[in-house]
């Protein structure tokens, strides 16, 4: 009977698992059974106001989508001590409402090569192989200015599950066909 539904969780093209059915299945348990997920966190009050706007992804090039990047590079260039950029692939989320910001996606050297965290914090979880080169980030705006509410580098987990005060909508991930 599991067989199944094995199909929907392994990849096998790939042979591992999917981490986007993964993380929703993680989303549901967190959900449901107190004390799971929790991370780090930096706590915000709800946003009060009138009625919610749409979710939507900022364009590439465009200035509001420059000016979340840019706010949170600044933090994680200081943190990896190396010039970053983000990639922001067809199965990673940039999701933008009510002056919140939710990203996942991944880390790379300007010149496209692959981070290099030798000299980091990360390096100890890369090589107990718990590190997934990836990255979560929530962002704010306040008094016109995109601030950083937390991130998550290589998290293993759904580091966001516990970032509270944005709005649900901007963290949901779409099952893979």
């Amino acid at each position: 009977m599991h067989h199944e539904f094995e199909f929907l969780l392994i990849d096998r093209r790939r042979r591992r698992i999917r981490p986007l059915l993964l993380a929703a299945l993680f989303i549901v348990f967190a959900c449901h059974v107190p004390g799971v997920g929790a991370t780090q966190m930096t706590k915000t009050k709800p946003q009060r106001g009138g009625p919610a706007t749409r979710v939507y992804t900022p364009p590439p090039g465009g200035p509001e989508r420059k000016a979340i990047l840019d706010a949170l590079r600044v933090p994680i260039e200081k943190e990896l001590r190396q010039k970053i950029v983000f990639r922001i692939g067809r199965d990673d989320r940039f999701r933008v409402q009510d002056g919140w910001a939710f990203l996942r996606g991944g880390l790379q050297l300007p010149d496209g090569q692959p981070v290099d965290y030798r000299q980091t914090v990360y390096q100890a979880r890369i090589d107990d192989g718990v590190f997934d080169d990836g990255i979560y980030a929530l962002l704010r705006k306040q008094k016109g200015k995109w601030r950083v509410v937390s991130y998550a580098i290589g998290a293993t987990d759904v580091p966001f599950t516990t970032w509270k005060g944005a709005p649900a909508a901007i963290f949901e991930i779409p099952a893979e066909p």
